[in-house]
């Protein structure tokens, strides 16, 4: 059975091991986004909801995220602002090809990614933004409670 330990990790072992993506970090509200200096490309994942369903006799977790991709880019050069927004979708596009891999009955589903740029004064924070839900199957047995 997959779980959440095992999203998370296999997520982080994508960000980790993605040789376009510098770090990865799990965080729990949009305010702790606001605290972080991102100095390269940054993979952020933030847990939003859940739901439990046995439609179909069919039981599973769907879990909800919101994944932030940032990326800092010199504010004075228009080309290097699109290539990092065009790398930002495109390694969005590649995590979703990572966990449908991961296993045949899981489906991963994202939303639109929202491209946002924010000009700093020496600098460009490029993003990208999307939610994303995945279902999990969990066990197909009633559980007796103690």
């Amino acid at each position: 059975m997959k779980n959440l330990t095992d999203l998370y990790e296999q997520i982080k072992d994508f960000a980790d091991n993605h040789p376009m993506v510098n770090e990865f970090l799990l965080v729990g509200s949009e305010e702790e986004i606001e605290s972080i200096t991102f100095n390269y490309r940054t993979l952020i994942l933030m847990p939003s909801g859940s739901n439990i369903s046995r439609d179909l006799n069919r039981p599973l977790y769907t879990l909800d995220f919101e994944l932030v991709l940032f990326d800092r880019v010199d504010s004075f050069n228009a080309v290097q602002i699109i290539k990092s927004s065009e790398e930002n979708i495109f390694i969005i596009g590649q995590l979703q090809d990572y966990l449908m891999q991961w296993s045949d009955d899981i489906n991963v589903s994202f939303e639109n990614i929202d491209i946002i740029n924010t000009k700093g004064d020496d600098y460009n924070l490029t993003s990208a933004i999307c939610s994303f839900s995945i279902d999990l199957p969990r066990s197909p047995y009633i559980k007796d409670i103690a």
